[in-house]
């Protein structure tokens, strides 16, 4: 009986001694994946407020983090948030309990097997008891009993470390649920559009005060009454040319230091803003950033503006103006052209992306100085013209008169230089004709 009690004490030893080895070889492998998991969760994915996720979808752009709206007005959240739809399937909470559970069925076959030995044990020392009791010997019954507790001091800290990570893969469960389903009540609660009509009130607000502001930097003894009186007889003619601001891109690197340092702001890091596409089926086709190129025609030449507003922030960005009388300007082109295949974007946007928004042909509408400057604006050639503005505001005077028709600007335009471009050739031939008969 003793003998075969050595011989069983023996062949498990050796057994527990090979199945220890490779389990703490897995169980260190296990420990530091289950370790990277729990610190992965911990670190990226525990935030409640739903702005920190990349949840919010806008089609031009894909997802975004609300990073943006920290510290910014409950007005301009709104208004953010009715570009960028929350997506509640892009919580990283659900692949995160996906991920878990994947992990716990792994964790409860790695921990079956760190216990089989101590079970197997128990099972045997069960068994040589029993042999054991059929003789007189007490003594021989602790040899069951010691052999337990040698196999239990081999692999309690491997199941000790086992049972913790199943309780913490059940913790780390247990609060991506909670959270899911708190980030998924945020959810429900913001994806509600702003009023268009408040949007096109903002921008109609806006482009006013700009409007106005270019013509009293260069006319600043014309007041309401004058303006009023020459837009009625056809004295001041305004045109507005309206397009996507992204479209505008390609043209930057041939702008000003002064320009570029303006648009700092909005052009690196943040293609993701330029490309937001407009939510609203009144501005289907523009963007989140809006061009704005205007063109106020008065008795003796004619003040060039441009700007980019920021439907989310009501904001202008990289204003400028210019008087140019019309003796210094050339006539004005319009043509069709196409996008490169590549251009300063190119490395931000996915191909699809660029496709999206540089694939299509567009047309150019430019106007070129004397001294070498540029002024117009890329459009869209197939786009119709959208209701950006909300003419019948109260305290509105140049956007309830302006004109937003390129091709009538064009010709409106030309005429007016070829004009002038001959009474500047009369004027010089009278001064010659004048010049022969004086002498």
């Amino acid at each position: 009986m003793q003998n075969f009690a050595d011989y069983y004490s023996t062949m498990l030893a050796r057994q527990l001694l090979k199945e220890s080895r490779e389990q703490r070889t897995d169980a260190g492998n296990t420990s530091d994946a289950g370790q990277d998991d729990a610190d992965q969760i911990a670190a990226e994915h525990m935030h409640e407020d739903l702005l920190e996720y990349a949840v919010f979808y806008n089609p031009g752009c894909g997802h975004q983090s609300g990073h943006e709206t920290k510290g910014q007005s409950k007005a301009f959240l709104k208004r953010w948030l009715s570009f960028y739809q929350a997506d509640n399937t892009a919580l990283p909470q659900h692949r995160n309990l996906q991920r878990l559970e994947q992990r716990k069925r792994v964790l409860n076959k790695e921990h079956a097997k760190t216990t089989a030995p101590l079970l197997a044990t128990l099972l045997i020392c069960l068994i040589i008891a029993s042999l054991l009791m059929f003789g007189n010997s007490l003594f021989l019954l602790l040899i069951p009993v010691v052999l337990f507790f040698l196999v239990w001091l081999r692999v309690y800290k491997e199941v000790r470390q086992s049972s913790q990570r199943l309780k913490n893969n059940k913790k780390l469960r247990q609060q991506q649920a909670e959270l899911l389903e708190h980030l998924s009540g945020q959810v429900s609660h913001i994806n509600a559009l702003e009023n268009v009509l408040r949007l096109q009130e903002n921008y109609t607000r806006t482009l006013e005060g700009f409007l106005r502001r270019s013509l009293s930097d260069f006319i600043p003894a014309l007041d309401d009454w004058s303006v009023r009186d020459q837009l009625h007889t056809g004295q001041m003619q305004v045109f507005v040319l309206e397009s996507p601001g992204i479209l505008q891109i390609p043209d930057l690197c041939r702008q000003s230091p002064e320009r570029l340092t303006d648009l700092g702001s909005l052009v690196r890091p943040g293609a993701e803003i330029w490309c937001a596409e407009q939510p609203y089926a009144e501005l289907e086709g523009l963007t989140r950033i809006h061009y704005v190129c205007a063109a106020m025609l008065l008795e003796q030449g004619i003040i060039l503006c441009h700007a980019y507003y920021d439907w989310v922030s009501d904001r202008i960005h990289a204003a400028g103006s210019d008087y140019v009388s019309w003796q210094n300007l050339l006539l004005p082109r319009l043509f069709e052209t196409r996008f490169p295949a590549e251009n300063v974007l190119s490395g931000d946007l996915s191909d699809e992306l660029y496709r999206t928004h540089f694939g299509e042909p567009v047309k150019v509408f430019s106007v070129a100085v004397r001294n070498g400057e540029q002024h117009g604006c890329t459009l869209p050639l197939h786009q119709p013209l959208r209701q950006t503005l909300s003419t019948n505001m109260p305290g509105t005077l140049l956007v309830r008169h302006l004109k937003r028709d390129v091709v009538r600007l064009h010709s409106v335009l030309s005429m007016r230089i070829q004009q002038e471009q001959a009474k500047s050739r009369a004027s010089g031939a009278r001064k010659v004709a004048d010049t022969h008969s004086a002498g």
